[in-house]
This record gives C-alpha cells, sequence and structure tokens, in this order.
C-alpha cells in the first residue's frame, strides 16, 4: 500500500466483504486480514469492530473439501485478537496457521537464515 488512501480503501473493503454474509467475501476478505497479520498498524483498526465481525460470520457456511475454509475466519479473528491484546512480534501466529515462511522472506517480514531437512 503506498498511503494513507490506499490503506482506508483496502480496510474499507476488507471490513465490507467479512461483514457482508457473502460466503466468498468473507474468505477473501478473512485471507487479506491474515495476509497482513504482520503489520499490527493494518490490524488494529479492525479490533473496534471485532464483536461486529464476530457477529456477522458467526454460523457462516464457507465450505472446504479436505479442511474446512472456515478456519480462515478462525484465524482472521484471533489475528485482530492476538493485536488487541499483545505488543509483541506476531511471529507466534505461524505456530497457528500454516504460513508459507518463502513468502514472508520474500515480503522482507522474516530472514530464513538457514534451512534444516527432517527426515
Amino acid at each position: 500500500m503506498n498511503g494513507t488512501d490506499d490503506f482506508k480503501a483496502w480496510f474499507d473493503q476488507t471490513l465490507s466483504d467479512i461483514c457482508s454474509g457473502d460466503s466468498h467475501k468473507v474468505w477473501r476478505a478473512a485471507c487479506a486480514i491474515i495476509e497482513s497479520g504482520q503489520y499490527k498498524e493494518r490490524i488494529v483498526p479492525f479490533v473496534e469492530y471485532l464483536a461486529l465481525i464476530r457477529e456477522r460470520v458467526w454460523g457462516i457456511e464457507l465450505g472446504g473439501f479436505v479442511a474446512p475454509n472456515k478456519r480462515f475466519v478462525d484465524f482472521a479473528l484471533r489475528t485482530i485478537e492476538f493485536h488487541q491484546i499483545h505488543n509483541r512480534c506476531p511471529c507466534c501466529l505461524y505456530l497457528e496457521h500454516a504460513v508459507d515462511p518463502k513468502k514472508e522472506d520474500k515480503r522482507a517480514l522474516i530472514r530464513i537464515d538457514k534451512v534444516v531437512l527432517l527426515c
């Protein structure tokens, strides 16, 4: 995002989508929140809407053939909660959700120094 206007547009769209009741929009917004989870300044504005978001996503059916897609909404909520409660590095969220460390390295959010294969 290049500035305040870009962030506001992203935030407004993401909030609208996650509260929409449309399963695809809800899933897409949840993914956007998860993807931004390392940026506290992007997530904190959602805190004041946490109760509304919970109310709107309650009971929504998101499908999922192998694993329920609701896990994305649950983790997006957990990400917002984390930033509401903690002021520490959100890296511990990696343990709760399958985050691709290669993408995070590419985005310069982490640095991979060494890869060890466990067999």
